[in-house]
């Protein structure tokens, strides 16, 4: 009788989200891509004894910023209009714009057609979105809203963009806000612990294989695909000493990807004291520039056309935005710059000329 006693308090046990072990780095390989942006590509050992690729971009920013890419860098585009971009053409446009762009991730997951319902434009991003400081877009997701940002003066936040989050009041204050689903580590924790899970989802088991779903503190359940199988992940993180993580596993397929916990694993033992998830799977891509430029499929092959991305681009906060472009457009600014230095040079020709005149004119008089 007394065995039978023990089974609820085993079955609450087992009904846990179970906390992957730490991983073990194996190698890396770092280099800088600009001042204030490394770029690193790393083999990591994961609890079921499989080795995974995983790359990063770690930004410095005081130096540097993180900028949303949209298709074609325009102010107003949220990745919506039935069109999306790779993160290539996106990061060349913002080129072409004079943001000097170092890297990038992708970002916010988004609706496709084949998704349905005729509320969603097709690639629109489902999270909020702030670019160049103006406000794209408050999110349409109904449960588990939150968002990684950059204050126009440079600092990284991330926070709940539930109702009850602290979104409203931070977004007026944004230079980039991009949305995402699983507050994965929150002040240094795993905040897993936080959501309650379950291990199988009859709404996505159909069309992913292996799902699971995510349970939000009050009870409203909403679905997340593959959270317990390896998948290719996409993250945002925010490192104790201010700088950002952008990671990439699973891209491409070259390696196994990660389950949620096991990313959560990472991100912590990377340093991250604030991460979230964002779009994955198919979506999950990495780009560094090759000769100043980015090409669709770097490296992995993925040039999948996306909703929206985040760029690491050289300066701090609203310095960053127009970059290069500052310099071009200084003498429309300012066309005295020309004028003035010609204007000295005429007057010193004609002072010089003046000068041998008095001199002839002094030698005939003597």
């Amino acid at each position: 009788m007394k065995r039978f006693c023990l089974l609820p308090a085993l079955l609450f046990l087992l009904a846990l989200p179970v906390r992957a072990a730490a991983p073990e780095r194996i190698n890396a390989a770092t280099e800088t891509l600009g001042e204030g942006v490394e770029y690193s590509r790393e083999q990591w050992r994961f609890d079921d004894g499989a080795a995974r690729e995983v790359r990063c971009i770690t930004v410095d920013m005081a130096r540097c910023t993180l900028l949303l890419a949209t298709p074609g860098d325009e102010a107003d585009n949220d990745g919506g209009g039935g069109q999306g971009a790779a993160l290539a053409d996106m990061a060349n446009a913002a080129i072409q714009n004079g943001k000097r762009v170092l890297g990038g991730v992708n970002g916010d997951f988004y609706k496709t057609s084949a998704d349905g319902g005729a509320e969603y434009a097709p690639y629109a991003a489902l999270g909020v979105l702030v670019k160049d400081g103006v406000l794209l877009s408050d999110g349409q997701r109904a449960e588990g809203a939150m968002y990684f940002g950059v204050t126009r003066e440079g600092d990284a936040v991330m926070g709940s963009a539930q109702p009850d989050g602290d979104w409203d009041s931070v977004k007026s204050g944004l230079l980039t806000a991009v949305g995402g689903e699983l507050w994965l580590v929150h002040q240094g924790e795993s905040n897993l612990a936080s959501l309650r899970w379950r291990t199988d989802s009859p709404i996505l088991s159909a069309r992913y294989g292996s799902a699971g779903a995510v349970y939000d503190e009050n009870g409203g359940m909403y679905d997340f695909p593959g959270a317990f199988s390896s998948y290719p992940r996409t993250a945002v993180g925010i490192l104790s000493d201010g700088r950002v993580l952008l990671l990439c596993a699973g891209e491409g397929g070259v390696s196994p990807g990660l389950t949620v916990p096991q990313l959560t694993e990472l991100l912590l033992e990377k340093g991250c004291t604030e991460a979230m998830n964002l779009d994955g799977g198919p979506s999950t891509q990495l780009l560094i520039p090759e000769d100043g430029r980015f090409a669709p499929g770097s490296l992995h092959g993925v040039s999948r056309r996306i909703g929206v991305g985040l760029l690491a681009a050289t300066g701090r906060g609203e310095d960053a935005l127009g970059g290069m472009s500052a310099a071009t457009e200084a003498p429309s600014r300012s066309p005295l710059w020309l004028i003035i230095p010609a204007l000295l040079l005429l007057a010193a020709g004609a002072w010089a000329l003046w000068r041998r005149q008095q001199r002839r004119r002094g030698k005939h008089a003597a």
